[in-house]
């Protein structure tokens, strides 16, 4: 699933430093090393971030959507996050927040070394702590593909991100965001197989500001319905038992060995 033409006609006009993601980018700020002096920012977005960051540090930001990349104040350059045009350990750090979680295996895996090549000591990811990629799941009533509606391709844990990055030493992590909650895998299963998808995405998760999306398989721009069912209501129900609410984002610093 390529997603590259969402994130080019992404309205990056609407992105805003909310009090939220100062409070991140505060704490982000708080674990970096004093020995960084230069750092990469992969899949930088609207650069919201990497701006932010530029003043304490030298931030260099790369990603592969041209129109992102207007709203980014620092040195920067057009970038896929498996092919960055970087030599080797050319940055202290590589970050990147929030990206990772919506890359193809391929592709993932291919960053995953790319982060490592180009920093010459650390990495820092951020991402969704755990997440269960089905309770947003939605159907384009187009094409009938399913797919999460924020394009989130993988859920990643810390033991998962330790084992994947197993050649670098964790040098620390810490949960940050609002408490969401998450989704019985059982529950999932019984909501989505016997349930219509209109029902899938209560108007409490996602107010309707924030519930359109794009279909990666055929293009179709559309609203996430919502009507009352029965059974996906007493499914919603039962995993507020089931499932404890937990901080949305996990941070982690890694030093390559």
């Amino acid at each position: 699933m390529d997603n590259k033409n969402y994130y080019e006609n992404f309205n990056w006009d609407e992105a805003k430093l909310s009090d939220k993601l100062i409070s991140k980018i505060e704490k982000i700020v708080s674990i970096i090393p004093n020995d960084v002096k230069t750092i990469l920012d992969v899949g930088c977005g609207d650069g919201v971030i990497s701006n932010a960051l530029n003043g304490q540090f030298k931030v260099t930001a790369t990603d592969r959507s041209f129109n992102s990349l207007k709203y980014v104040k620092t040195d920067k350059f057009q970038s896929s996050a498996d092919r960055i045009s970087a030599h080797d350990n050319s940055y202290d750090l590589v970050f990147s927040s929030e990206m990772i979680e919506h890359l193809p295996d391929e592709i993932f895996y291919n960053a995953m070394e790319e982060f490592r090549r180009v920093s010459s000591k650390y990495i820092l990811l951020t991402f969704p702590n755990n997440e269960n990629i089905e309770k947003n799941l939605v159907e384009c009533p187009n094409c009938y593909k399913r797919f999460n509606k924020s394009y989130h391709l993988r859920s990643l844990d810390l033991k998962r991100i330790q084992t994947i990055l197993s050649d670098c030493n964790l040098i620390t992590h810490f949960t940050t965001g609002t408490k969401i909650r998450g989704y019985d895998k059982f529950l999932s299963l019984i909501k989505h197989k016997f349930t219509p998808p209109w029902s899938w995405i209560p108007r409490h998760w996602t107010p309707d500001g924030r519930r359109s999306t794009m279909c990666p398989e055929c293009g179709y721009k559309f609203k996430i319905p919502y009507s009352f069912n029965p059974m996906a209501f007493a499914c919603d129900s039962l995993n507020i038992l089931a499932s404890p609410k937990k901080p949305y984002q996990l941070c982690v610093l890694f030093e390559k060995k």
